[in-house]
């Protein structure tokens, strides 16, 4: 799975580098617990049990408390780098990095964008104050408001735990029989971490980690006979974690079952990487070993690997003898719960949990594009703007208008009565017909319970009614107290207001939905929907002797040359935007290997011995009147200047 893959090498890239931290120097850096408690308006705060004066937290905006930098750094144990140049502060904590800008709303939360109640600022004194919820949140802590004494705590337990693997069982051997594997029990290790689909689990003691992922190859990587992948794996994972490690071991051949098997062991100065893989048919285990070089049980641990089997239990006696990982009913649902939100359903037990990083949704996902299901938990405050049939009425409202008509059927708003969720439910469906080679099926329900309002949106392939009905039979929400929870907001769709963007060569007016995507320079500049995901990218050339009476040539020419990536879908014809007349042509692009279609047409005009390009991208299941007439307005508005 590609969150333990990653972690791999993450590892990989530190053993490179350093030698390992000690529990003893980990825990000088992220304490065991965070205690954050002050009332607003103190400038002296608790902080893991030590008085600590800073500059005075204050309120601004909807209830957003901003306070110093240093609360966050000294509470947590987060690094803190500061950019000066463009005014950054970077955050780094276990798994989740965070970089805020002076007077930006816009905030990065590992790999995706997140938008703040209130952008960090710097104080009169030139202290950096930020948003301590969104942070402490972030950082997986709870924040809790006492609205009558004022008082704010924020609290997290970091302890992994306390329960190893030989004190939760004494069978000799564990396993999945879900998956159907087993080997012999890591004794005196803990189990830290699994995927949320059982996929990979990790195990540690004070030293040493220990990986074991199993996963299927997908067509691409088995390719058409499949009678190379091994080598191919092999040569990979050589190159990528072993190209700066001393090898002690390099061995590939067949296991003692006629498996697939390579072993690969490195080292530098200070650490040990041992690296195992075992393929059969198309499913494979990679093991990994990550150890300080004077590790004493680098042995066991090679026994413990060793022993690995494709296969839980060979009869009913070894079953005995083996401790099941798997949490996988007899029906091939696993029960998720979220003790935060105080929820708790079933999913199918090849969903994976995303791992948003936001505290208010859960996020499920398994499959293609083409036999997916995806399943989304919300929970918002209740206000005078969100409830259940405001928010069922809305978000039917815009599937209604950026959904193409012609793939997608959107369903009017209903009653939800067909099992006991919550107050006032509601709910809406819509069905897609030859959308990436399949047809599917999305239900989006909304309730109410106490303060709190919930979403559960389910889509699945067309005709899987089973999926839709576990869930949402299964699913148990306690009612949540907003005073110890705090506010959820829900992210609106962004506003359409437009924004004129002006370089020396050009200016053209954007939606305000659209985010720049390329900088906005003379020569270029590009712009994505943050509704639909369409694109429009503006390229500027110089036209080299090419006159008007050649542009249609020229824009055949284009189209033809395209023709490998896909199929024509409209020719070249020549249309007028803005009293300005332009040649555009749109090709059909089927994207198999992402499980993506998309149609993308050309604009292409000359002016002032300048040819101008305009491409404009839309998936399939968005291309709609709505997009459409967004990019026309963009283009139609631009001005060479």
């Amino acid at each position: 799975m590609k969150r333990f893959l990653s972690l791999m090498l993450a590892l990989m890239m530190v053993l490179s580098t350093a030698c390992f931290v000690s529990a003893e120097e980990a825990e000088q850096t992220i304490p065991d617990k965070v205690e954050i408690s002050f009332k607003v308006g103190d400038s002296t705060l608790m902080i893991n049990g030590n008085p600590v004066t800073v500059e005075t937290p204050y309120v601004v905006g909807a209830g957003t408390t901003l306070v110093p930098l240093r609360v966050i750094t000294e509470a947590f144990g987060a690094k803190v780098t500061w950019v000066d140049a463009t005014k950054e502060i970077i955050l780094e904590y276990p798994d989740v990095n965070i970089t805020l800008q002076i007077g930006n709303i816009n905030a990065t939360v590992n790999d995706h964008t997140e938008i703040l109640p209130e952008a960090p600022v710097l104080s009169p004194n030139g202290v950096t104050m930020v948003p301590l919820r969104f942070i402490s949140e972030t950082f997986g802590a709870t924040v809790g408001y006492d609205a009558e004494t004022a008082a704010i705590t924020v609290v997290k337990e970091n302890a992994a735990g306390d329960s190893t693997i030989s004190s939760s069982t004494d069978l000799p051997r564990i396993g999945d029989s879900y998956y159907g594997w087993s080997m012999m029990t890591p004794s005196g290790m803990m189990m830290t971490d699994a995927a949320s689909d059982g996929s990979a689990v990790v195990f540690e003691d004070e030293e040493a980690i220990l990986i074991v992922e199993y996963f299927d190859l997908t067509d691409e990587e088995f390719g058409e006979t499949g009678s190379d992948v091994f080598n191919e794996r092999y040569k990979s994972v050589k190159s990528r974690y072993f190209a700066a490690l001393t090898l002690s071991k390099d061995e590939k051949k067949a296991d003692a079952n006629g498996n697939g098997y390579f072993h690969i062991m490195g080292r530098n100065k200070e650490n040990y990487l041992n690296y195992y893989s075992i393929m059969k048919d198309r499913t494979c285990v990679e093991i990994c070993v990550l150890c300080p070089s004077g590790y004493e049980q680098i042995p066991s641990l090679d026994a413990v690997v060793n022993s690995f089997k494709f296969e839980f239990a060979a009869d009913e006696a070894e079953k005995a003898q083996t401790y099941d990982l798997s949490t996988v009913d007899e029906n091939g649902y696993r029960l998720v719960t979220d003790e935060d939100l105080k929820i708790s359903f079933k999913v199918p037990a090849d969903c994976l949990d995303a791992d948003l990083d936001q505290l208010n949704i859960k996020y499920f996902v398994s499959g293609s594009l083409n036999s997916r299901t995806e399943i989304t938990v919300g929970v918002y405050s209740k206000s005078e703007t969100v409830s259940s049939k405001l928010l069922a009425d809305k978000d039917r409202a815009h599937n209604a208008k950026y959904m193409n008509p012609e793939l997608v059927n959107v369903s009017a708003v209903h009653p939800y009565t067909s099992s006991e969720l919550g107050e006032n439910a509601y709910y809406y469906w819509y069905t897609t017909k030859g959308v990436y080679g399949g047809n599917v099926e999305m239900y989006d329900i909304f309730f109410e319970k106490g303060d709190f309002v919930y979403n559960i949106c389910i889509v699945v392939s067309a005709g899987d009614k089973e999926i839709f009905q576990v869930v949402t039979q299964s699913f148990v929400a306690e009612e949540l107290n907003s005073a110890e929870t705090g506010v959820f907001l829900r992210k609106e769709a962004p506003e359409t207001t437009e924004r004129t963007v002006s370089t020396t060569g050009w200016s053209m007016k954007v939606p305000g939905n659209w985010v720049t995507a390329i900088e906005s320079t003379k020569e270029e500049g590009g712009f994505v929907s943050e509704t639909t995901g369409a694109a429009l990218l503006l390229q500027i050339m110089d036209a080299d002797g090419i006159r008007h009476s050649n542009m249609q040539d020229l824009a055949e020419g284009y189209c033809d040359s395209l023709k490998v990536q896909g199929e024509v879908f409209k020719d070249v014809t020549q249309e007028y935007y803005g009293g300005t007349g332009y040649y555009t042509f749109t090709i059909y692009i089927e994207d198999d290997e992402n499980d993506v279609a998309v149609f993308s047409t050309v604009y292409m005009t000359l002016i002032n011995g300048k040819i101008y390009l305009f491409i404009a991208t839309q998936e399939q299941i968005h291309a709609n009147a709505g997009t459409q007439q967004e990019i026309i307005s963009m283009i139609t508005s631009f001005t060479a200047k």
